[in-house]
């Protein structure tokens, strides 16, 4: 059994604001959010991917935050993974980032929320470094806030990420 991504006993909470590692009854619920940066993903696929990122194997560090208000709603969502690079540091990546909320100063506590997560989880793991992969949402204002945020927090863009979508055979 893999060790939990949080050190025990740890929650975050920031102006109301509870962070801990999505459950799998709370996966249906966390679909609404990840459409909003992946529209076209279907629900089958989106519990397929959470189901294997929240499963616990030893030999991998990766899982999904949640960041809820008082009444249990979803604000944000965030999943990681730890590897090595080729630099031959162990580094957290964060991907499907995505951050909800009635005013910017909200948003603001959501991302922050989780970045005080991310950090303490790569503590907890080793990794001497942290990257966030943004998927080009086509929500312009939604990309735009989340590099701003993250930029105001200390990170800066290092590598440009191209990809290809391939074609399944069925």
């Amino acid at each position: 059994m893999r060790e939990s991504t949080l050190p025990i006993g740890v929650t975050f909470d920031m102006s109301r604001l509870r962070i801990c590692e999505l459950t799998p009854d709370q996966v249906v619920q966390a679909y609404a959010l990840v459409r909003l940066v992946a529209s076209d993903l279907s629900l089958d696929v989106w519990r397929r991917f959470a189901r294997q990122r929240l499963s616990r194997v030893e030999t991998q560090v990766g899982g999904i935050h949640a960041v809820q208000d008082q009444r249990g709603n979803i604000l944000g969502l965030a999943s990681y993974t730890a590897d090595a690079s080729l630099e031959d540091v162990r580094t957290l990546t964060i991907d499907n980032l995505v951050i909800v909320g009635t005013t910017a100063r909200q948003r603001e506590s959501v991302l922050l929320a989780l970045l005080g997560a991310t950090e303490a989880v790569a503590a907890n793991h080793g990794c001497g470094a942290i990257q966030f992969r943004l998927e080009a949402s086509g929500s312009a204002n939604l990309d735009q806030q989340a590099r701003w945020l993250l930029q105001a927090a200390g990170h800066s863009e290092r590598y440009v990420l191209l990809s290809k979508m391939l074609q399944t055979r069925k």
